[in-house]
């Protein structure tokens, strides 16, 4: 979500090129984010777990984590490179989702495995508008004919 509101403040400073999120976009991709952290402290308080304990993987994720938003916030950075950046980002959640759907069914936990799936078709959305972002603001910037 951080990640979200930093590339909403590049695009806010930005000059806006064909193709390119709009405000609201990024607002909807930042909602669904946010939905999904909540999504998962419930599941994790439903298993019996502590969604505050901080793991040795939840500490990696994190420090990765920092590593994209300071990216993300450094003024020397565009709004196309922080696009690369939320790709990154976008297709280690697409993994990560998918990895839970994986041992959710191998756990017998169906309706989780469910809603997992629901977060990952999300997730594959937002890839598929990330990608479709980079592709207008790289062929814009190299000058290439847009499709029409």
């Amino acid at each position: 979500m951080r990640l979200y509101e930093a590339v909403l403040a590049k695009l806010d400073a930005a000059d806006p090129h064909p193709g390119g999120p709009s405000r609201s976009e990024l607002e909807d991709i930042r909602n669904d984010e946010h939905n999904h952290f909540a999504l998962l402290r419930d599941a994790i308080e439903q298993l019996g777990a502590d969604p505050t304990a901080v793991t040795p993987s939840a500490d990696i994720v994190a420090v990765s984590g920092l590593g994209w938003v300071q990216a993300v916030t450094d003024p020397r950075t565009t709004l196309t490179q922080c696009l690369d950046v939320l790709m990154m980002a976008e297709l280690s959640d697409r993994g990560g989702w998918e990895l839970l759907i994986t041992l959710a069914d191998q756990l017998g936990f169906d309706d989780l495995a469910q809603q997992f799936q629901r977060a990952l078709v999300q997730e594959q959305q937002h890839v598929t508008r990330v990608r479709a972002w980079i592709m207008a603001a790289v062929t814009g910037e190299a000058g290439a004919p847009t499709a029409t």
